[in-house]
């Protein structure tokens, strides 16, 4: 009788399996089944071990482990094994750090599991270089301006997704031409020893050739352009935002400009 039990948790976990993977979850469904058939009592919750990570070269256990809602300690029904594991993996995989996360039980022995938590990290650096013309189409930026530079916005913007390791971005723009952009912002979420508050700051100094001022009688919009920069703009910003859970996150920021125009326009 003990072993009919038994064959039926494991063809029910084999059928749970089956949709796991038509959602394209990857979740070690195996390993539930074999935690299944080693208990005796069936009815007995089943005990969460240690949180072991692995793949991670820069990003920290702790950014990892705070997305997890399971925790060391934690008790499970045996039908709850492999929902929660597929959480486990969503929520790994939902702070965009990762090409690729896999989620395995392991050292299962007397109603009690370790998980393993196995990551591939993705490309974290993206330098853009920009050049941009600001005309219809090359051959009337060449023939008409002979290639003026000044009607080009040229230049890079510079990316880092996970900067210190903590899931901190970093955004940098350096361009210059007809558009002059120098700015930065950098968003850091967890900065505190209890992971529940983070900040942000930013700033730059942009300068435009031409821009829309107004809107004309026939709906159009209408630029100005006096072969200078028309317009400045230097702004700075901070935000603060906190988390006390998985689930929720608030955030709140303020922002100062300075915009000054060409007296031509006023």
């Amino acid at each position: 009788m003990g072993l009919l039990k038994k064959l039926y948790l494991t063809v029910l976990i084999s059928i749970t399996a089956l949709l796991a993977t038509a959602q394209n979850i990857e979740v070690a469904i195996a390993e539930a089944a074999k935690i299944l058939a080693a208990s005796a009592d069936t009815s007995r919750p089943l005990r969460v071990g240690q949180i072991n990570i692995s793949g991670n070269k820069r990003t920290r256990d702790f950014i990892i482990t705070r997305e997890v809602h399971l925790k060391p300690n934690d008790s499970l029904p045996y039908y709850r094994v492999n929902d929660e594991l597929q959480k486990v993996r969503q929520q790994v995989y939902n702070t965009n750090l990762f090409n690729e996360v896999k989620v395995e039980l392991v050292n299962i022995a007397n109603g009690a599991f370790d998980i393993s938590i196995s990551v591939k990290e993705r490309w974290y650096i993206f330098p853009l270089l920009k050049f941009q013309l600001v005309d219809r189409n090359i051959n009337e930026w060449l023939k008409k301006y002979h290639g003026d530079l000044g009607r080009v916005v040229y230049g890079v913007k510079f990316t880092h997704y996970n900067l210190t390791g903590r899931r901190d971005l970093l955004r940098i723009i350096l361009l210059n031409g007809f558009t002059r952009n120098i700015s930065f912002s950098y968003f850091k979420p967890l900065s505190n020893q209890q992971l529940t508050q983070g900040f942000s700051m930013a700033g730059g100094y942009v300068q435009n050739k031409e821009f829309i001022y107004k809107t004309g009688h026939d709906n159009k919009p209408l630029l100005i352009n006096n072969g200078n920069f028309s317009r400045k703009n230097i702004f700075v910003g901070a935000g603060f935002n906190f988390r006390k859970n998985i689930l929720t996150s608030n955030y709140f920021s303020v922002t100062y400009n300075h915009i000054a125009v060409a007296d031509s326009l006023l």
